[in-house]
């Protein structure tokens, strides 16, 4: 992780900004999120701070469902200045796979699927206009042959559009992003289907 944010601090300082008015992974903000996260916190008498630290800058959240088979994680896929664009599910009965659609530094999208990479199942994409960006996850989990996995999976926009893909169960699971952050992936384990499914917040520049 430390890795990653080196990597992530250096490459920003050759970027341009960008003027798109979709949502960009805020890498400017990562950097000194990070600065401010790895460095100790002391009051003015020189003791330890109990303040809030402020959320890990590309952090996983709470991961739903059960356990077991491969784990999977993109943190490392994206580039500084990407943007979000959209958001996918592949799903019949249970999950197979989710995904999130990113612009890359060439204009070009690419699609981060993470989960099982064969199988039924159907597609189902939202994409996210101007301003928008994933704010909610929801997250069901069931059991099928005595092992417990993502069921139904839904995401909202804060703008309130969704995508939802399975079937629901009682078991229900939701995490919302902080103010300034946003869903830039996921990460968990599968095996022929999402055993287990966080989201990955990232913060974002409007």
């Amino acid at each position: 992780m430390v890795k990653f944010l080196i990597q992530a601090i250096a490459t920003v300082l050759l970027l341009a900004s960008s003027t798109s008015a979709h949502t960009q992974l805020d890498f400017d903000k990562l950097a000194t999120d990070a600065k401010n996260y790895l460095t100790p916190s002391v009051t003015a008498t020189g003791t330890p701070s109990t303040e809030v630290r402020p959320l890990h800058p590309l952090v996983a959240g709470i991961e739903f469902g059960g356990t077991g088979n491969n784990a999977y994680e993109y943190r490392d896929a994206v580039e500084p200045g990407e943007i979000v664009r959209g958001v996918t599910i592949r799903a019949g009965k249970r999950v197979g796979g989710v995904g999130i659609i990113h612009q890359d530094l060439s204009g070009n999208p690419k699609t981060l699927l993470n989960g099982a990479r064969a199988g039924g199942g159907k597609s189902q994409t939202l994409d996210l206009g101007p301003g928008e960006y994933i704010k909610t996850i929801e997250a069901h989990t069931g059991e099928k042959d005595g092992r417990k996995g993502i069921s139904f999976v839904k995401f909202t926009t804060n703008l309130g559009n969704s995508v939802s893909g399975g079937t629901p169960t009682d078991d229900i699971g939701t995490e919302t992003a902080e103010e300034g952050y946003q869903i830039g992936g996921f990460s968990g384990k599968s095996g022929d289907e999402i055993d287990s499914v966080a989201a990955i917040w990232a913060t974002l520049k409007a």
